[in-house]
């Protein structure tokens, strides 16, 4: 029975591959999985993986911290032993494949977004180093958008094969269209993703304050200290429901119960709220970046404006709120359409069931 090494940092990421884990249980591999704990950890092994518990930050900048993250891997890859190892997210693509590379064990790489690695400077230019050595032996370093995947070609980063895939797709049997919300009392605007700067935040309650109508829902975790005060004020002074970090279902609930989703971030490999909202068949107002501009349609799926640009962010709204209901439900049905043939999550497991076999079959 072959064995499959999962590796990310959070398990609240795992969600976005659980179909593909599915898929590998069921054609007989052992799946293990390494990321800290959580409460999302028990579901992964309900559905049939091992967890192999990892001491990560993935924000952390610790030189002596990554050195620690680089030795679990290597505990961890010496323990389970497996024939591949699929990393996800900075830190574990770059510890992992280390630990790989020095094991000797297969692994394929998954740039889900540049996050820090975006930001021109010394860290950037660290990170792209570090890279270069970490996929040297990779058999695959998947790509979710094409920005991404062409600034990784063009810095040499990467020594082997690469594929372009659309993000972490969506399973569009779970993200079903919902029937459109009446407008009789008005409009309800949803954006759902970490609290901090990078995300868009700042855009998003500037964007508010200038409005100052229509209902505005935010759902997820504060992780920056300074939005935390930033948040509860603008819930006091504006039409705003703040409603915390919510579980996945209580999201597509959210979801369901909107009219538009807003993605205000500054960044993305490919934002899975907008696919999701997109196949639930509600359109999307997006900043206008890589991960956002594949996944919605300027004009027919949803709105795209330059990111960071606030009176663009709040025009676009009022544009979306100006348009008759039907005209909205409609470009809501359009989005989904445009998910069921661009980014049916089966595409994203396909290709990965792909390379795997590939790999196995070098491997004999």
């Amino acid at each position: 029975m072959p064995t499959i090494l999962l590796t990310t940092v959070i398990p609240e990421t795992m969600l976005f591959r659980l179909e593909l884990i599915e898929r590998l249980i069921a054609e007989n591999y052992r799946v293990v999985v390494s990321c800290t704990d959580g409460p999302l950890v028990q579901r992964l092994r309900a559905a049939g993986c091992e967890h192999q518990r990892i001491k990560i930050n993935r924000r952390g900048r610790n030189a002596f911290g990554d050195i620690s993250v680089f030795l679990q891997y290597l505990r961890i890859i010496k323990k389970t032993r497996p024939d591949i190892v699929l990393t996800y997210t900075v830190k574990p693509n770059i510890y992992a494949s280390l630990a790989c590379r020095l094991l000797r064990t297969p692994y394929i790489n998954n740039i889900t977004g540049l996050g820090v690695i975006g930001q021109k400077g010394i860290m950037q230019k660290l990170l792209f180093m570090m890279q270069r050595v970490a996929f040297k032996r990779s058999s695959c370093v998947f790509f979710q958008n094409q920005s991404d995947y062409d600034l990784y070609r063009s810095q040499r980063i990467c020594g082997g094969f690469t594929r372009l895939i659309p993000g972490s797709g969506v399973n569009v049997s779970r993200f079903v269209p919902t029937e459109y919300p009446s407008d009789q009392h008005g409009l309800r605007f949803l954006t759902v993703g970490r609290i901090r700067r990078d995300k868009g935040y700042d855009d998003l309650f500037a964007a508010v304050k200038m409005i100052n109508r229509h209902e505005f829902h935010i759902a997820g975790a504060v992780e920056d200290g300074s939005y935390a005060k930033k948040t509860a004020d603008i819930e006091r002074e504006y039409p705003v429901v703040y409603h915390g970090p919510l579980e996945h279902e209580e999201i597509r609930e959210l979801i369901a119960q909107s009219h538009c989703l807003i993605h205000p971030s500054h960044s993305e490999g490919m934002a899975n709220v907008v696919l999701e909202s997109a196949s639930s068949a509600r359109p999307v107002i997006a900043s206008d970046i890589p991960g956002c501009r594949e996944s919605v349609e300027d004009g027919a799926t949803g709105y795209l404006y330059p990111s960071g640009d606030v009176a663009a962010l709040a025009m676009m709204i009022e544009r979306f709120a100006s348009l008759p209901h039907e005209q909205r439900r409609q470009m809501g049905l359009a989005g989904r359409k445009k998910i069921e043939s661009e980014f049916n999550r089966n595409i994203v497991i396909d290709a990965y069931m792909e390379e795997i076999t590939k790999c196995l079959g070098e491997q004999r």
